[in-house]
């Protein structure tokens, strides 16, 4: 039941951690993301800009050619105010020619003539009384461009939207205003590819008003934010601006002054980013199962391992042990064949009896199936004893399943039984098994004063490879011993062994309870 919940546990932090895992993958991604979509817009909003500036300094480059016309300036002053109007307009109307995206221009003075070129159906009165105009007038500025919204002109009787660019003229001490006549076309395409791609975007004028906006209302960006914007721009022809739901771009055209302003949404990074999203998470989480069902897998292994560790039996003390039942059975010495019987049973039974919830047993069952093997042993080796030196409150702690006896085999048969006299009796002998308690940790050990072994051997038997075929049991002891405690309590174990030949050996093991293992894992 424990190893359930354990196991329950690992499955929720492994959830856990992929949940965080998709996050931290969203967070990447849509920052990514962003920033490419930041860059792109960027890109979009500058081309746009660049183009209003070409249309823009083509104009200005009409305004200054006719300007410094010096026939045009005397035919002013001298022919001026009705005897060559006709020539006056002829002369703007193929000087607009020299500009691309000027289909009119207009001289409108001060004490109220107009001249407009042939075939441009400008309404001087129109622009005149147009709320941009009016305010124009009131201004000191170099040029003035109209808003994209107005309609100023028709050609063939139809109406056409149009640019104004106005520029102050003064003829003699009379002011007044160059205008040029630009199709709103051109800047609509300029904008159109925001309409595509769903970018609200945001064109302001020299005065701060609204000339353009492919959105009905400006929910989408607020008064305060465009101030801000305003207030950047004053500085530099390119500023970013990061609020809560939007990023805003923003430009500045050198001539002119407008500001495009174009909103990059949340829900616009969003959508664009979730195919490579989904695609890196299935992705991901395709790695992610395969890397924890190795895991688990691994753990698996090694839980079989462990069993397969702790189950293993010395088939030459089984066999000696039938042999030995046949043998008292034979000479009808039931009762002895009797306990012979059960304590085999006995072992076996513990042996074989390795699971999940048996990986750790009580000190008090471990010290019964020693005591059941020695039964065993001393009906062939009489002179051999078992003795015990437990504090009985440890009987309860529990200790890694299975490791007194293959200690108290080691003791035996590279102890006790090697210790023969001239005769080739064995002289027997004493093993000795204590357990005491050391601060959080328990002091296991097994001792005997058997023949004891060089530190070659201790090095051969406890710490490097063993000769199999020279030493019985060693392939299921030490080894075994250290490999399932490597595995219970990685590094949180210590074994010391000292010997002295001629005068025993003694093995210590340092380990934690497993209570205490089992609830830390």
């Amino acid at each position: 039941m424990r190893r359930k919940k354990l196991e329950g546990k690992w499955i929720l932090l492994a959830l856990v951690l992929w949940i965080l895992a998709m996050l931290l993958l969203f967070a990447v991604t849509f920052h990514n993301q962003k920033e490419m979509e930041t860059e792109n817009l960027e890109l979009m909003n500058r081309q746009a800009v660049r183009q209003m500036n070409h249309v823009m300094e083509a104009v200005d480059h009409l305004n200054e050619y006719i300007k410094s016309d010096q026939q045009l300036e005397a035919m002013m002053k001298t022919e001026w105010p009705s005897t060559g109007r006709n020539w006056i307009e002829d002369f703007l109307n193929t000087r607009k020619n020299a500009a691309a995206h000027v289909e009119g221009v207009a001289l409108l003075l001060d004490d109220g003539q107009s001249y407009v070129n042939v075939g441009a159906g400008i309404r001087p009165v129109s622009i005149r009384n147009s709320d941009w105009y009016r305010s124009y007038s009131g201004m000191t500025v170099t040029r003035y461009y109209s808003p994209l919204v107005d309609r100023y002109g028709n050609v063939n009787g139809e109406e056409r939207n149009y640019v104004i660019a106005a520029y102050p003229y003064e003829v003699g001490q009379i002011p007044g205003d160059l205008l040029f006549l630009c199709p709103v076309t051109p800047f609509l395409d300029m904008l159109e590819e925001y309409k595509e791609k769903d970018i609200p975007v945001y064109v302001i004028g020299r005065d701060g008003e609204a000339i353009y906006t492919n959105r009905e209302g400006n929910d989408w960006i607020s008064q305060t934010c465009v101030e801000e914007i305003l207030q950047s721009l004053r500085s530099s022809y390119h500023a970013v601006k990061d609020a809560s739901l939007y990023t805003y771009i923003s430009d500045c055209t050198r001539i002119g002054e407008w500001k495009v302003i174009a909103g990059l949404s949340f829900r616009h990074i969003l959508f664009s980013m979730m195919f490579s999203y989904l695609f890196s998470a299935v992705l991901l989480s395709l790695i992610y199962i395969g890397f924890f069902t190795q895991i688990f897998y691994q753990q698996t292994i090694k839980k079989m391992d462990y069993a397969f560790l702790a189950a293993q039996i010395n088939p030459h003390f089984v066999y000696k042990a039938l042999n030995t039942i046949a043998y008292l059975c034979k000479k009808r010495r039931s009762d002895q064949a009797g306990q012979a019987t059960r304590a085999l049973e006995d072992i076996l039974k513990d042996k074989l009896r390795v699971d999940e919830v048996m990986i750790y047993d009580t000190l008090q069952r471990e010290l019964e199936v020693v005591r059941q093997y020695m039964l065993l042993q001393r009906i062939y080796y009489h002179s051999v004893m078992l003795e015990e030196k437990v504090d009985p409150e440890l009987l309860t702690i529990l200790i890694p399943k299975n490791i007194l006896q293959p200690l108290v085999e080691n003791a035996l048969y590279h102890g006790l039984l090697p210790n023969v006299d001239e005769d080739g009796r064995i002289r027997g002998g004493v093993i000795q098994i204590g357990a005491q308690k050391e601060k959080k940790s328990i002091l296991l050990s097994v001792s005997d004063n058997g023949v004891g072994m060089s530190r070659e051997q201790i090095d051969q038997v406890f710490y490097g490879r063993t000769d199999h075929k020279n030493m019985r049991g060693a392939h299921i002891g030490i080894a075994n011993i250290k490999n399932r405690l490597s595995y219970l309590h990685r590094l949180h174990y210590k074994m010391q062994v000292t010997s002295k030949p001629g005068e025993g050996t003694t093995v210590i093991i340092k380990i934690r309870n497993g209570r205490d293992v089992q609830d830390q894992g």
